[in-house]
């Protein structure tokens, strides 16, 4: 039997141990900071039987998350709720809160859906960068590009990444489609959190110093951050002046929690021992998907993308992989579900952010790479 391109469950890769490593020192090193418990009160709107009603909650500064305040109120709330509304932003339900808000929690059949769409979408790419960064033996090199922003209604969600030169000729089999899927579900089935920290420039270059193209990502978010500092000190030199002087004694002498002082929306987010970047609160755990398929992999130009053009040079090769999911609270008949897959195998642009481009049926008897797939 010729060579496998998928390797085995038990290798890993150094590069993703590498940056789980450095996300945990530098989680530890943020808990460490919270010395001394303060309380704040959190003003938790829900519906309750007679109408809308504001409970007031003490929580732990620095400590406590959305998903706590949820269970002060009923484990049932806790699971359902996908994603925080923090002074009517949207919030990572893991992710500390640090003053004193008003908090609302939404799920997938109430208000505001176009945030839980958004979160789902955006953690179900998350979960397929993270099957595509460990499903390939070592020997051959897949780079990670990025989670391409697509609304729900362009029939999948999307992760561009490179693949060695020797995998060129490649078309990935249904067999194969399947053992990617499997990947996916053995992560679904650790119940696994997603978790956050506050992208900061310094660290995020460290953890990615072999992946430029993630490099330049960052790099363009830090220059972004600088450009609004410096409007701020264009309009208001001397109340500028004055924070700035304040935030440095802050995290000079306290060394405070990093989110504090970043109020960008960019995230360093773990699954497992993946890390990478995120735009946007996630999903809480993954359990919360149910059912998941990886669908297709369309090879593409940069220039084809309708990416950023300042992101990555045009022309380059890359591969588009695409997928669906259904949360576990809205799952759907198997024939509609058959369905949804199939129209799922069609190319999603983000520039349309629909699927009406179709491509050809990828068939397995078709010139490519032989593989066997291996079960997770």
């Amino acid at each position: 039997m010729a060579s496998r391109v998928f390797r085995l469950p038990c290798s890993s890769s150094l590069q993703s141990s590498h940056r789980s490593l450095l996300f945990s020192e530098e989680l530890r090193r943020q808990q460490a900071q919270v010395a001394r418990v303060e309380k704040i009160r959190v003003r938790l709107n829900r519906k309750g039987p007679d109408g809308p009603e504001t409970k007031t909650l003490l929580m732990n500064r620095g400590v406590s998350t959305p998903y706590n305040c949820a269970m002060h109120i009923s484990e049932w709330l806790s699971k359902r709720s996908v994603v925080a509304l923090v002074d009517d932003r949207p919030y990572h339900m893991l992710r500390p809160l640090h003053a004193d808000c008003s908090l609302s929690l939404l799920n997938f059949v109430g208000e505001r859906l176009e945030e839980v769409n958004k979160a789902y979408w955006r953690s179900c790419a998350f979960i397929l960068g993270a099957v595509l960064e460990s499903a390939f033996k070592d020997e051959f090199a897949v780079t990670l590009l990025r989670a391409p922003d697509v609304p729900v209604i362009s029939g999948a969600f999307c992760y561009d990444v490179i693949l060695d030169q020797k995998l060129d000729n490649w078309k990935p089999s249904e067999a194969q489609f399947q053992a990617l899927t499997r990947r996916a579900f053995a992560l679904l089935g650790k119940n696994l959190p997603y978790e956050h920290l506050s992208l900061h420039p310094n660290l995020a270059l460290q953890m990615f110093q072999e992946n430029r193209y993630k490099q330049e990502q960052i790099e363009e978010i830090a220059s972004q951050q600088e450009e609004v500092t410096v409007y701020r000190y264009i309009v208001c030199p001397c109340i500028y002046m004055l924070m700035h002087i304040c935030v440095l004694y802050i995290h000079i002498h306290n060394r405070c929690n990093p989110s504090l002082l970043n109020t960008s929306p960019h995230f360093l987010s773990r699954l497992g021992d993946f890390v990478d970047l995120s735009e946007g609160p996630l999903i809480p755990y993954s359990s919360l998907c149910f059912q998941f398929a990886i669908t297709a992999a369309h090879p593409l130009k940069g220039k084809d993308s309708a990416s950023e053009a300042s992101a990555f040079p045009a022309g380059y090769d890359f591969h588009r992989f695409q997928g669906l999911s259904l949360p576990v609270y809205q799952r759907a008949h198997h024939v509609i579900w058959h369905k949804l897959v199939k129209r799922a195998t069609r190319l999603v642009l983000e520039s349309s952010g629909n699927s009406d481009q179709a491509t050809q049926p990828q068939s397995s008897d078709s010139p490519s790479t032989p593989v066997l797939p291996s079960p997770p």
